[in-house]
């Protein structure tokens, strides 16, 4: 029924703040852009971006996204986790989570911030 995962959906407070760092910070490739929908051709699957969203304010955003109700990440595969947490971080992007072995689960994980809270999960398959 179900062919594979076609795009995700990140809305963003500000387009071009959003395309400068999923474009230049994390080095993905832009295929379209427009004020209000902007996208990254991931191979199989897009990442989009949705204009219009408004800045979280009052939210505890200390709290890990996995005790977050109602919020969604994206996760790359790579293959340094720590590579990718030391380029980020001379970046000045922030990670909710670094480098971290995952018990049980075969990965070692961190988990950065876009310009809007977003979380962007790496995790190195061991």
């Amino acid at each position: 029924m179900f062919k594979n995962l076609n795009h995700v959906i990140v809305m963003v407070s500000d387009m071009d703040r959003s395309i400068d760092f999923y474009k230049n910070t994390l080095g993905l490739p832009v295929e379209s852009s427009s004020e209000n929908w902007s996208e990254f051709n991931l191979g199989a699957t897009r990442l989009a971006l949705h204009g219009g969203g408004r800045p979280h304010e009052g939210i505890d955003t200390d709290l890990p996204h996995s005790e977050r109700a109602g919020t969604a990440s994206i996760s790359f595969d790579v293959e340094d986790v720590d590579q990718i947490f030391l380029s980020l971080k001379e970046k000045n992007v922030p990670f909710s989570l670094e480098p971290t072995l995952r018990q049980g689960e075969s990965i070692k994980l961190a988990v950065a911030k876009d310009p809007d809270g977003f979380e962007i999960c790496f995790a190195q398959r061991l």
